[in-house]
């Protein structure tokens, strides 16, 4: 498996007059290093307690000095899925029929994992459900998701290493839109309606 790193710059959500920015700065608090525990984010425990590769770096940013990196986790290996990473509960609930969100991808290397950043809502059964997500495939294809089954379709849009490509969801009561660098790629169904 070859090495590689994901770096996400900036999540911004935003719901009616609201909006909750993490660009991962110093002056939001962030520091370098693991981002477990900062600002409410969590990350996966392994075996051995919480896995190391889910860090803020200054290495690459799409602008500012910090970003997320999502780094190569030796633990793991190779695994068809080693499921790992970072997650964040927003303090005020975002209202999935009314939303945006974008980031910045950096990946730079091809063929080593896929990295997805899928949103989740919380159903009547306490079992997460999701409400969109695009998937960065190892092999310079990009994926939306399609469904709470998780089905996804691939944008016409790729990835190319070591350049940022930017992604925008936008989610209404009726439908999902999906970019990549500012392109509509996708415009379906809100499917968690």
């Amino acid at each position: 498996m070859k090495l590689f790193y994901t770096t996400l710059f900036a999540l911004a959500a935003a719901t009616g007059f609201s909006q909750q920015t993490f660009s991962f700065e110093a002056s939001e608090g962030y520091q370098l290093g693991t981002i477990n525990g900062q600002n409410g984010w969590e990350v996966t425990e392994g075996s051995d307690g919480f896995i190391q590769n889910q860090v803020i770096s200054d290495e690459n940013a799409s602008q500012g000095t910090f970003s997320f990196k999502n780094g190569y986790e030796p633990s793991f290996d190779f695994q068809w899925f080693p499921i790992f990473g970072a997650t964040k509960a927003f303090e005020i609930p975002v209202d999935h029929s009314n939303f945006s969100i974008s980031y910045d991808v950096l990946v730079t290397a091809q063929n080593g994992a896929d990295f997805e950043f899928i949103l989740y809502s919380v159903d009547e059964n306490e079992e997460f459900v999701p409400v969109a997500g695009v998937g960065i495939e190892n092999r310079g294809y990009i994926y939306l998701t399609q469904n709470t089954d998780y089905s996804f379709e691939y944008a016409e849009a790729e990835w190319t290493p070591n350049q940022w490509t930017s992604i925008k969801i936008e989610v209404t009561d009726a439908e999902i839109k999906y970019y990549v660098n500012n392109v509509l790629q996708q415009t379906i169904e809100n499917f968690t309606g």
